[in-house]
C-alpha cells in the first residue's frame, strides 16, 4: 500500500517537473516567435536607395515596380525626355534622341525649323522694288606680262612661265638660236645676224678685227646673241671705207626771155 502510494506521488512529481519545463519553453519561445514576426513585418525586399543614380540600366524590372509603387522612385516619366531642362544649350548637351524627341513633340532643339512659340508675322513684309540689273561694260583682260619690255635679254632674263605666255600669245620671247634671233635695240628690231654685218661695215670698218668687234658689241645690245657666230652671220672685214658719195650738183636752168606780141586795139566809131 505504502509503496502504492510513493510511485503514485514521485509520478505527479515527474509530471509537474515536465509541465513546468513545458511552460517555460514557452515562455522563451513565443516572444522570440513574436519578435521575429514583428522583424519579418519591417523587412523591405529592395532598397530604392541603393543604384538609385543608375536605377534605369542597374535596377532590374522588379525593384523599379516595387520602389516606385512603394517609394515613388525609378518611375517610369510618361515623357522620355525634359526638353526645359539644358534648352539654353541644347546643341551641346542634348543627345541625338532627345533632339529629335523634342523637334517632333514639342517643336524644340529642331537645327531648321522655327521653334512655335516664336512670333509669327501676320503678312509678309513688302519688299521695295528691285531695279532691273545694268550690264558693265566688259573690261579687257589684264595680261600678265608686257612682252616688250626686256625682249632684248628674253632668253637670260625672263622666267620661264613669261617666255611660254610671250611666245604663246604675242610670237615674242620664242627659244630661237643662231643669228635669225630677233634683236631689238633703240626701238629697231633687226636679226643677230643682220647687227653683226651692219656694225662691221659701219662701226668698225677698216679695222683689222671688226667682226669680232661688231659681235662683242651686238652682245652687249643683245645678250641671247651669243648663239649667233661670226661665221653664220656671214661676216667679211672691211679693209677700206665705203666710198663718199659726192654731193648732188644743181644746174641753174637759163633764165628764158618772152616779148609779149603787141596788140592794137581798133577805137569804136
Amino acid at each position: 500500500m505504502w509503496c502504492t502510494q510513493r510511485h503514485e506521488a514521485m509520478a505527479r512529481v515527474r509530471t509537474l517537473r515536465q509541465s513546468s519545463m513545458i511552460a517555460s519553453v514557452l515562455v522563451l519561445t513565443i516572444p522570440a516567435r513574436a519578435a521575429m514576426t514583428e522583424t519579418s513585418n519591417f523587412l523591405e525586399p529592395y532598397d530604392c536607395k541603393v543604384g538609385y543614380t543608375n536605377w534605369e540600366k542597374g535596377w532590374s524590372t522588379d525593384k523599379k515596380t516595387w520602389c516606385c509603387a512603394e517609394k515613388q522612385l525609378g518611375c517610369i516619366p510618361s515623357h522620355p525626355y525634359d526638353c526645359l531642362l539644358g534648352f539654353e544649350n541644347w546643341e551641346e548637351e542634348w543627345s541625338f534622341g532627345q533632339k529629335i524627341w523634342c523637334c517632333e513633340k514639342q517643336g524644340r532643339g529642331c537645327p531648321t525649323k522655327p521653334a512655335p512659340w516664336a512670333p509669327l508675322q501676320a503678312s509678309a513684309p513688302t519688299l521695295p522694288p528691285t531695279a532691273a540689273p545694268t550690264t558693265a561694260a566688259p573690261t579687257p583682260p589684264v595680261e600678265p606680262y608686257i612682252c616688250e619690255d626686256g625682249l632684248s635679254m628674253a632668253d637670260v632674263a625672263w622666267s620661264p612661265d613669261k617666255k611660254n605666255w610671250c611666245c604663246t600669245n604675242k610670237k615674242l620671247g620664242c627659244p630661237t638660236v643662231g643669228c635669225d634671233v630677233p634683236c631689238v635695240f633703240d626701238g629697231l628690231s633687226h636679226t643677230c645676224g643682220e647687227r653683226v654685218r651692219w656694225s662691221a661695215l659701219n662701226t668698225f670698218v677698216a679695222q683689222e678685227n671688226s667682226c669680232a668687234l661688231a659681235m662683242d658689241l651686238v652682245l652687249q645690245q643683245c645678250g641671247h646673241c651669243r648663239t649667233c657666230t661670226i661665221e653664220e652671220a656671214g661676216c667679211k672685214p672691211a679693209t677700206t671705207l665705203p666710198p663718199l658719195i659726192p654731193p648732188a650738183t644743181t644746174q641753174t636752168p637759163a633764165p628764158t626771155t618772152q616779148t609779149p606780141a603787141p596788140t592794137t586795139q581798133t577805137p569804136a566809131p
